[in-house]
């Protein structure tokens, strides 16, 4: 998908407020079918499509209403009027838009949840970003980011959608990609279906290298003989651990890369910090890759070895994995937008010399 001169505006249709998507086909873009556009451009469903043709003044080219097979100019403006949504979270998180996948960078796939929108409840947000399109949010450890079982109104989307409501917006959030319950760090949200679409078709490139991307650090156990490289393993669920993943020829194909900032000395052995970035999305793929080359994340329950100083001054609860930058692109207009999470108190303590057992030395060493 190119970038889009395009915008979402409010209006009055009938006794409820619904969505009017306007763009503007810039000069040099070659005329294309108004279907195409809607289909291909702004990922709409083909419902959406259907709704729009048959309502009055549902899909109109500067200012005329039009049908589906009419041809869009350079310089001209579509405007296509959609009914408000009423998408439960469930089918958000199970699709997203026009038929693209549910990316699982650190957690697993689209999981059970209650039908109809996460019920609003105030909760403490830290945004990192927000437009009228998206929002980041930096996500402590220990909060789920979406209902699911044992947790439906304790998770970062229900916070999320009492901050929308209580501005009075009418906003069906869409998660893009997801981190583990104990996994901190920068977890981006759509704000409406189009930008759902354009934003994953950006993260869907990152092996080309020309959309979005994500910045993890880890804590993890022992030294790496190089200083940066890459982990190509396949990954597939452990037949009778469900909740667990292994490395398995039989598996999807899953890549990492990494490079290692610095290392320390400590009581129980080399720990070092590594930044990782992913090229696959595969479920607690970071974790299995680092557990795999033996090099475990700190505080890991189900991947880590167990290991603490003798007098258990580590006190990472959680295995020490955070997300730290989001780079992205902004769906519209096209601007890179860059949001940084700061590391969370426990990853930042080890890090700034608090634990004064740990020994500072050069990563290439």
């Amino acid at each position: 998908m190119g970038v889009l001169e395009a915008e979402w505006t409010d209006i009055l249709w009938g006794k409820q407020m619904a969505k009017k998507l306007i763009v503007r086909w810039n000069e040099g873009q070659e005329q294309k079918r108004v279907e195409q556009v809607m289909r291909q451009e702004l990922a709409l469903t083909p419902h959406q499509i259907r709704s729009a043709k048959f309502r009055e003044e549902g899909i109109r080219i500067d200012g005329s209403q039009v049908r589906i097979n009419a041809y869009l100019h350079p310089g001209e403006v579509l405007e296509v009027l959609l009914e408000p949504e009423r998408r439960s979270l469930a089918e958000a998180a199970a699709g997203c838009a026009g038929g693209c996948r549910q990316g699982r960078e650190d957690s697993g796939g689209a999981g059970s949840v209650e039908a109809g929108l996460p019920e609003a409840v105030p909760g403490l947000l830290d945004i990192l970003y927000e437009d009228e399109d998206l929002i980041v949010l930096n996500k402590p450890a220990g909060l789920v980011v979406h209902p699911a079982h044992g947790h439906y109104k304790d998770t970062l989307a229900n916070y999320l959608t009492f901050y929308f409501s209580e501005r009075g917006k009418n906003t069906v959030i869409r998660p893009i990609g997801r981190l583990d319950k104990d996994t901190s760090g920068a977890v981006l949200f759509a704000r409406n279906q189009v930008a759902a679409a354009r934003l994953w078709s950006d993260f869907q490139n990152q092996e080309q290298r020309l959309g979005a991307h994500k910045e993890y650090l880890a804590l993890v156990w022992g030294s790496f003989l190089e200083s940066g490289g890459s982990i190509e393993e396949p990954l597939e669920r452990c037949q009778d651990e469900l909740n667990r993943m292994r490395v398995s020829q039989t598996g999807q194909y899953a890549k990492t890369n990494y490079q290692m900032l610095q290392k320390f000395e400590t009581d129980a052995g080399i720990i070092s910090l590594v930044r990782l970035t992913l090229e696959t999305g595969r479920t607690h793929q970071i974790r299995v890759h680092m557990a795999y080359t033996g090099h475990p994340l700190l505080g890991d329950p189900i991947y880590g070895d167990g290991r603490l100083d003798a007098n258990g001054s580590l006190k990472m609860t959680r295995a020490a994995l955070h997300c730290h930058r989001m780079r992205l692109r902004q769906p519209f207009n096209g601007k890179w937008i860059q949001a940084e999470a700061p590391l969370p108190e426990d990853m930042g303590r080890l890090l700034t010399g608090a634990d004064e057992s740990w020994t500072a030395v050069r990563a290439d060493r």
